[in-house]
């Protein structure tokens, strides 16, 4: 397994967000991703808690999670999606994320992770009263 990728994302808060990858070998050609499992998820930063509902001996974090899809397992190509309405929960700011992924051997890797940077879509229609 490659080393994991570093890719900058950017997240228009309204609006859904859609991001295709490519995983690839060492030599470049594709990673066959067939029957892998990829989660990921979106926070403040990486250990970041939920202060509400954290305590001393049972912290709970707060990810915003995405959606993942293998779209062309022979290909390597795997999507990070997130709805409009889950977009819409975000505040305008820097957040980090990782993908990991779970191959068809039960191995656990970190392929892709990065900054996220969250602006309200100001081109979303707003409710008139």
């Amino acid at each position: 397994m490659a080393a994991n990728y570093k890719v900058n994302i950017n997240i228009g808060a309204g609006v859904s967000f859609n991001q295709l990858y490519y995983l690839t070998e060492a030599d470049m050609s594709p990673l066959d991703i067939t029957g892998a499992d990829f989660t990921a998820n979106l926070a403040k930063h990486s250990r970041a808690k939920d202060v509400v509902l954290s305590t001393d001996t049972d912290p709970v974090y707060e990810y915003h999670p995405f959606s993942c899809f293998v779209e062309n397992g022979p290909e390597g190509q795997f999507s990070l999606n997130m709805s409009a309405e889950d977009t819409d929960k975000l505040e305008e700011g820097k957040y980090v994320y990782s993908v990991t992924m779970k191959d068809v051997n039960g191995y656990y890797y970190e392929v892709v992770s990065g900054l996220a940077f969250v602006d309200t879509a100001f081109g979303v229609p707003f409710p008139t009263n």
